[in-house]
């Protein structure tokens, strides 16, 4: 299946917070006898390979007809002398460094670069995968069309901004550690975002699944609006951004809410990841959940985002999809649970926030002036679960939470079915 494995170098394949005056631009071209003497002599006191040597070779004995790669945002000689030192026995098909590309990450051209070494194209981007540390190394990914595959095993145990923003991005694959690589790799679709494992494959082991939701905070962008929203997404959809086309050319689900815009049914696969989401994100006296129910057959509404006027009751047909694989089996067995799809409406005079092309700002204001609840004894003193499509400002979901909480929901847990990705 693999073609091409693209490795970032810095806090990826090695741990360099060390090696900071040896990697900036002032080192570009410098390839003096002083300068490799004195990075020798820095990473051979104190230099910790975060990616094994063996994990490498392990992966081209398993994918004998792949070859490994570097793009990193360091000049050239600094990561092949780091190379030659950590990876003896790695042939490299091709290092790019910084000075090798018009346009460093975020942007692909390092990618493309080390694709064009093997005559590969847009046509193999489905067998090229991307392993990096930070939001820089997914956006370079995304943009290349390629997997993005987010090592973590460089990270520290409390996250800053940067690890945050890297994981917001949503790659394909997690890694924790370099024993996880080859694992993810010989079994991709396995490690996959929820809704897009169950759209990938026929069955989905229940605890991977549930690993592969995404909990998003989203906060409101108007001046006097207080608190936030926690949003759990259960995959992604690419934008339709020209960056993105390669990607979206070989991205199921993209193609499946791209269809859905045709039509009101939902596949079965939809269906299945939300009920996976449900049922194992809300099972009772079990905290490593989602939401933790009472034990006590706790009165459960599940609601969703209404259409606006003059679209198709996609989420509400969605809903009653939900309702029938509910009756053949229940999603949580312990639990009074009611489908309840017109507690939420909008007002006349609502926008569309596509087809106004509505900033950031403006679609909370829309929102605001325009959601209604028109049913509040359905959600009165009952945990309510909020379903939408697709994730993006989270202006929508963070109205309607405040709406459904102040008129008696005892709690409301919002999950969407993919977060849009944007460049």
């Amino acid at each position: 299946m693999w073609k091409l494995f693209v490795f970032d170098l810095d806090n990826t394949l090695i741990h360099s917070d060390h090696l900071e005056e040896f990697r900036g631009k002032d080192n570009i071209n410098n390839e003096t006898n002083k300068y490799k003497r004195d990075l020798l002599s820095a990473i051979d006191d104190d230099l910790e390979i975060l990616i094994d040597e063996d994990v490498l070779l392990g992966l081209q004995e398993k994918f004998p007809d792949s070859a490994l790669a570097v793009f990193t945002t360091a000049p050239r000689f600094y990561a092949q002398t780091i190379l030659d030192f950590a990876y003896p026995n790695i042939v490299w098909s091709s290092v790019i460094g910084f000075e090798d590309v018009n346009q460093t990450k975020p942007d692909p051209q390092g990618i493309h670069e080390a694709m064009a070494e093997l005559d590969l194209d847009e046509d193999d981007c489905e067998y090229i995968a991307m392993i990096g540390d930070s939001e820089k190394d997914i956006k370079a990914a995304y943009r290349a069309g390629v997997w993005a595959i987010l090592f973590k095993g460089g990270w520290p145990r409390k996250w800053e901004n940067s690890h945050w923003a890297a994981r917001n991005q949503m790659a394909d694959i997690e890694i924790q550690n370099s024993k996880e690589l080859l694992e993810a790799l010989e079994d991709p679709l396995d490690h996959l975002w929820n809704l897009e494992a169950h759209l990938a494959k026929d069955e989905v082991k229940p605890n991977q699944a549930l690993d592969r939701i995404h909990k998003v905070w989203k906060f409101s962008k108007l001046e006097g609006s207080e608190g936030n929203c926690i949003v759990y997404v259960c995959g992604r959809i690419f934008t339709k951004y020209e960056t993105f086309e390669d990607r979206r050319e070989w991205h199921q689900l993209t193609n499946v809410v791209d269809d859905l815009k045709e039509q009101i049914k939902f596949p079965d696969e939809v269906v299945a990841a939300t009920v996976v989401a449900i049922k194992e994100g809300f099972q009772q006296n079990n905290k490593n959940v989602i939401i933790w129910l009472p034990a006590r057959a706790p009165s459960v509404v599940i609601t969703c985002i209404p259409r606006k006027p003059g679209r198709p009751k996609r989420m509400e047909c969605f809903l009653k999809q939900l309702e029938d694989a509910h009756a053949e089996r229940p999603l949580l067995s312990k639990a009074s649970i009611s489908f309840s799809p017109d507690c939420l409406e909008f007002s006349k005079g609502v926008q569309s926030h596509h087809g106004e092309h509505l900033k950031s700002i403006a679609r909370f204001e829309n929102i605001r002036d325009h959601l209604e609840l028109v049913d509040s004894e359905a959600i009165k003193d009952k945990h309510v679960i909020l379903l939408d499509d697709v994730l993006t400002t989270g202006a929508t979901i963070y109205f309607a939470e405040k709406l459904l909480k102040a008129a008696g929901a005892k709690s409301v847990t919002s999950i969407a079915l993919a977060q849009a990705i944007s460049p």
